[in-house]
């Protein structure tokens, strides 16, 4: 891992996100990529009327806050750069030619105060839904950060395979616990013994040591994997997404953009490769 990506709007949440981001980096020798974006104040109703006296002011006060924000971190030998940009939607970040290179996006799941909004409902699951880099999502409420006893939330079938070794090469420097969580629901029963197999298989192929198997009952997948990582008290859930668009994310939704939403525990969430259509797919019943 190169560099991390952190949006900020200044809030707890943010400030939160940068402090795990600095832990990360820590462990992986990263880079980190500070960034607040902005609106610019207008004139009237044309965009183009920039009201220049209050854009000065705003961003004179975002600089000062940066500034701050940076001074307060304890970085240690982690290089960190700031950069305040304006008119720029946080889905869109990631498309700057700067930002090209980056290998994992530290983000607040619920802001405070001002851009309340850019932190979360459907912004949040816009950029889970359309970035190709893995994804850190942490609360504003979330008062620590460790990634050791993870739950990876799965059916354990082929599309997580083809995501399972980034997933790993990224949490293997924290030695983490894996409990591999398969949540079974009415909707979608699955013998116990099948699942285990299936589950083990999983665990034999990637030559996990330090695991155990989890089989959950619940009304839906995501009070499954919820409720369990609460019981647990689990420093992170991982799980995969799809990125689904259009139609089809209309009809189908994505379980990791709800799981993001309602998660107080920190979400880990990689874009699964895309596969056959035929094949069996992670989460089915969605």
């Amino acid at each position: 891992m190169k560099k991390i990506l952190v949006p900020t709007d200044f809030s707890e949440c943010s400030i939160n996100a940068l402090n795990a981001a600095i832990k990360i980096a820590k462990k992986t020798k990263a880079k980190i990529e500070l960034v607040h974006v902005y609106d610019r104040p207008v004139i009237g109703f044309v965009d183009l009327n920039i009201d220049h006296k209050k854009n000065k002011t705003m961003l004179q006060k975002a600089q000062k806050t940066m500034e701050d924000m940076v001074s307060s971190m304890k970085l240690g030998n982690v290089e960190l750069k700031s950069h305040i940009l304006a008119d720029i939607p946080l889905t869109e970040i990631m498309d700057q030619r700067k930002f090209k290179d980056i290998d994992l996006i530290v983000m607040g799941s619920q802001g405070s105060e001002g851009l309340k909004e850019l932190f979360i409902g459907s912004n949040t699951e816009k950029v889970v839904r359309k970035s190709k880099v893995p994804i850190l999502s942490l609360k504003e409420d979330q008062g620590s950060f460790n990634l050791k006893n993870i739950v990876l939330a799965s059916n354990f079938y082929k599309e997580l395979e083809g995501v399972f070794e980034q997933m790993d090469t990224f949490l293997g420097v924290f030695k983490p616990h894996y409990n591999l969580l398969k949540v079974v629901t009415p909707g979608n029963f699955e013998t116990s013994h099948y699942s285990r197999k299936i589950m083990n298989e999983f665990a034999s192929k990637f030559k996990l040591k330090d695991f155990s198997i989890h089989i959950y009952n619940d009304n839906n997948i995501e009070a499954g994997i919820l409720n369990f990582a609460k019981e647990i008290e689990a420093d992170a859930i991982v799980i995969a997404t799809h990125g689904r668009k259009g139609i089809e994310h209309l009809i189908n939704g994505s379980l990791a953009e709800d799981v993001v939403n309602h998660a107080i525990t920190p979400v880990l969430s990689f874009k699964l490769k895309e596969t056959n259509k035929n094949d069996k797919v992670l989460f089915p019943e969605i």
